[in-house]
């Protein structure tokens, strides 16, 4: 193992302020995911998938076949942190180092 991946969720308010003072590398905020509002619960798509089968993560479907009030949720994205193990991978990563978020 050369390499610890660590996210902070932004949904939960957090930043990564431990990540931070303990001088992790800070890579960048990864895209969001989709999550569904059915019933008022998220539930992820591939919750809906294992249970319903294919086609049943469209928003349309799941309308139309569990919910028609259903809506379709998207998060801001996790806030990603790295900490190299050895010193050849900490030159490998440094150049994704972006200024830490507040």
């Amino acid at each position: 193992m050369e390499l610890i991946v660590s996210y902070a969720d932004v949904e939960q308010k957090h930043h990564g302020g431990i990540y931070q003072a303990t001088n992790w590398i800070y890579e960048g905020k990864t895209d969001g995911e989709h999550y569904f509002i059915i019933r008022g619960k998220k539930t992820h798509p591939k919750s809906i998938h294992s249970k319903y089968g294919t086609g049943s993560q469209r928003i349309d479907w799941i309308r139309n076949n569990l919910d028609a009030n259903a809506e379709l949720y998207r998060t801001e994205g996790k806030h990603k942190y790295l900490m190299p193990l050895n010193k050849k991978m900490r030159r490998k990563i440094l150049p994704l180092h972006k200024p830490y978020p507040k």
